[in-house]
């Protein structure tokens, strides 16, 4: 009986040391919360001229213990101004003020773009950069840093095929050229000894019909191609041109007979289709050799 009487105690006590221990635990979380930390919630984004505005978000890895203000530093390339964008709250001194509430989770800022600049034609870049906060909450070891993009687009848009690995045999094929666009080929080759400047595609002719075409995302106001003869036949040589499988333009150079080596450049004005679209040209005409050197494919982007 003195054993088990013994034993019992010797639960109890060992019970009441894990409860006081588990009170300690809880009286220290209470009155030692953990100070929340900031961060950026994504690292970068990109901004054009005139589009929507973008808002960048300061993550809290817990609830605001109370109101402050992050410091934002704001550090621009040589490229770049104030004037080039806007941002809420405003820049002051190279530093936005972004104020957040008692138990917030997310402040931001937001950023938009100068529709009236075009910014030359050049890619700029900003930092946005995590100074300080005030109150309980500190920086985060990580994401203090966010990178904007400012992107010009472009005026006019070049396929001269540097870029291309056509093979010197018909058939089908693509390539990736200029500015990530794929572009598709049928019953086609390289320039062979019929190059207008450097590189370039021969189309065979209609039967196939050989033709080149690829889904551009910047719309098109305007069209133009250069183009030679790439055999000596004399047969009917037709480029035509199409947008989203809608004809929009018929190209015949007059070349002279047999040998040639005169460069013609077709130009389509006023096409005005905003958005994505395919482009494709292809041989048309009568007759079984009508190979036609394609070269500097140049079109200008449109906005409704």
């Amino acid at each position: 009986m003195i054993n088990k009487i013994s034993i019992l105690k010797f639960f109890l006590v060992l019970s009441s040391i894990f409860i006081l221990i588990s009170c300690n635990n809880d009286d220290d979380s209470e009155s030692e919360p953990l100070i929340p930390s900031i961060r950026f919630a994504s690292g970068s984004a990109t901004l054009q001229p005139g589009s929507d505005s973008i808002k960048i978000n300061i993550s809290f890895t817990s609830p605001a213990l109370e109101e402050g203000e992050i410091t934002v530093l704001v550090e621009n390339d040589l490229n770049t101004g104030f004037d080039d964008f806007t941002t809420i709250p405003p820049v002051i001194d190279g530093k936005i003020i972004v104020p957040f509430e008692l138990g917030e989770f997310q402040p931001f800022f937001t950023v938009s773009s100068n529709a009236s600049i075009a910014w030359g034609g050049i890619n700029r870049f900003t930092a946005f950069k995590l100074e300080s906060v005030t109150g309980s909450t500190q920086l985060g070891s990580t994401s203090q840093v966010f990178n904007l993009n400012l992107i010009s687009p472009l005026s006019e848009y070049l396929e001269n095929f540097d870029d291309s690995n056509i093979s010197d045999e018909y058939g089908n094929g693509s390539f990736v050229g200029k500015h990530g666009i794929l572009w598709n080929y049928v019953d086609s080759r390289n320039e062979d000894d019929f190059g207008i400047d450097g590189k370039g595609i021969i189309l065979r002719g209609s039967i196939t019909p050989s033709s080149i075409s690829a889904t551009i995302d910047s719309g098109i106001r305007s069209f133009a191609v250069d183009a030679r003869k790439a055999s000596f036949s004399d047969d009917q040589r037709i480029l035509e041109v199409l947008v989203d499988d809608e004809l929009i333009g018929t190209f015949e150079p007059e070349f002279g007979e047999g040998e040639d080596n005169t460069i013609f450049t077709l130009i389509i004005d006023e096409i005005n289709i905003a958005g994505s679209f395919e482009l494709k040209l292809r041989i048309a005409g009568e007759g079984t050799s009508q190979e036609m050197t394609l070269d500097n494919l140049t079109w200008t982007p449109y906005e409704d």
